[in-house]
């Protein structure tokens, strides 16, 4: 069996974190689970269009929020809707990988909601990125009405379409984010 998670979704309404970490589906590297399941889990990873729905949500500490999250391997039609509430150094992306992958067709939609001390990324890939990492046409919506704590201007710390960590000066692909 591939190791997937496809079509899943959290949906996430009137509440308040201290912190948090949500994920619509999320897949663990193959290599990381050889042990317990070898027999299981083959190819490459994939976190595929699952959503996250947050509405008048409210984080005041820290948290981290993927549609899709896949350790090392791909992420891809993933999608976060934020509707009202208030973050405090949250980060946002539609699709994020972890280690070295390929990120596409994600999106983060927010609108009517106080950001603070944030990143949205439609889709971010971290680690030792290689040859074939990629991020490709994922995008990130800023709507009407998101504002900073002070009511004024959204106070983000970053904010990409498409994001891919440092590498070792190999070829990485940008392209319509």
């Amino acid at each position: 069996e591939k190791a997937l998670a496809e079509s899943n979704h959290a949906v996430v309404e009137n509440i308040r974190f201290n912190e948090a970490a949500i994920y619509g589906g999320w897949v663990q590297h193959v290599h990381d689970v050889d042990d317990a399941y070898p027999e299981v889990l083959t190819g490459t990873p994939q976190a595929v269009s699952n959503t996250v729905d947050l509405t008048n949500v409210s984080v005041e500490g820290t948290a981290q929020i993927a549609g899709g999250l896949s350790v090392q391997g791909e992420a891809s039609g993933n999608k976060v809707t934020v509707t009202g509430g208030q973050y405090v150094k949250t980060t946002f992306a539609g699709g994020y990988v972890e280690r070295t992958g390929s990120a596409s067709g994600n999106e983060v939609t927010v609108s009517n909601t106080t950001l603070t001390g944030s990143e949205i990324y439609g889709a971010r890939i971290d680690g030792t990125v290689d040859a074939a990492s990629q991020a490709t046409d994922n995008v990130v919506v800023i709507g009407d009405n998101v504002v900073g704590a002070d009511g004024g201007a959204a106070q983000l710390e970053r904010l990409y379409g498409g994001y891919l960590a440092a590498g070792n000066d190999v070829q990485k692909t940008f392209a319509g984010n």
